[in-house]
Formats: C-alpha cells, structure tokens, sequence
C-alpha cells in the first residue's frame, strides 16, 4: 500500500505543477521497489516527466530510457511514450544523434503508428542536425508519404534541403506540388 501511495502522491504533486516534489516522491519509489514491481515502468516514466517538467532534461533522460525498454508493445503504453519524450529531452539536450536513435528505434517499433509522419519528421530533423543529410531527405519524404498534420512541415523541411544542395528549380517545384 505504501508504494501505491507513494505513486500516487508523486502524480498529485506532478499535475499541481509542483514537478521538483513529484521528482522525489518518484526517486524515493523508485528507490525502494524491484524493477520488476508492476509500479516501476509507470514510477520510471513520472520520474521523467516530474524531471522534465522541472527543467531538467539531464534527469529525465534515465528515466525515459528505461521506459522505453519496456516490453508492452501498446502504442500507447510506456515503452512508445518513453522514447518519444526520450527522442524529445535528447533534442532538448543537444543529443542529436542520441535523439536520432530513439526517434529510429519508434519508427521501427511501431511502424504503423497514428504518429508515424511525425516520427518520421523528428527523425529526419535529428539527421539534419547530425549532418546525415541522406537519412533527412528519406525520413521527410516518408513523413510527406504518411500525410498528416507534420506533412506540411516536412515538405518544407525537404525543400530548404533539396535547396540547400543545390537541386535546381523544378525540382523544388515538383516538392512543393506535394508529389514527393
């Protein structure tokens, strides 16, 4: 009973905004249950958001990275939910290949995914940033292909690449039809 308190106290302090309080009370579980506790990827994954809502990417990251090694294979379960704020806190962090692979390994994981044109965006922007231009370009021409709200974007994103290179302009006006 003492663990189930200690959660749920954790996520009272976490959605009153008090995320430094939630951070600890989520340690102190986390501190004192098996890794195997049917608390410990849902304690995990507070701590990360407790941290993260903190300011404090650094300490989310653990915390993010264990969740998304969690074997339930529910799109909307820890395992997907870990490693998308995983991928985000590297961004965050300056990590970019380190958000590369997280964004990657999603991608891989659930390639049916209702996000999968938004992970592909992500992924090609963590490519971008590690200077994997290649990688970029073909994760947003598969977020253009997946269609969706993050299309758009990655159409955009594609274009200043293709520009970048240096490709010439009916090229870019073939990207920008949407026929990528």
């Amino acid at each position: 009973l003492r663990h189930e308190c200690l959660y749920r106290l954790a996520g009272a302090l976490q959605q009153t905004a008090r995320h430094a309080d939630a951070a600890k009370r989520f340690e102190e579980l986390l501190a004192v249950i098996p890794a195997d506790h049917y608390l410990a990827v849902a304690g995990r994954y507070g701590a990360g958001e407790a941290h993260r809502d903190a300011g404090d990417d650094q300490k989310a990251i653990p915390h993010f990275q264990t969740a998304s090694r969690s074997p339930d294979d529910d799109p909307r379960g820890y395992g997907f939910a870990g490693g998308y704020q995983l991928g985000y806190a590297k961004l965050r962090s300056g990590d970019h290949a380190g958000a590369l692979a997280a964004f990657r390994t999603l991608c891989e994981r659930w390639p049916s995914h209702e996000a999968i044109g938004e992970l592909q965006y992500l992924v090609g922007e963590a490519a971008h940033r590690t200077k994997d231009d290649a990688t970029a370009e073909t994760a947003w021409r598969a977020a253009v292909a997946a269609g969706g709200e993050w299309a758009a974007d990655a159409r955009s994103a594609l274009a200043s690449l293709l520009r970048a290179r240096g490709d010439d302009v009916e090229t870019l006006a073939f990207e920008a039809s949407g026929a990528v």
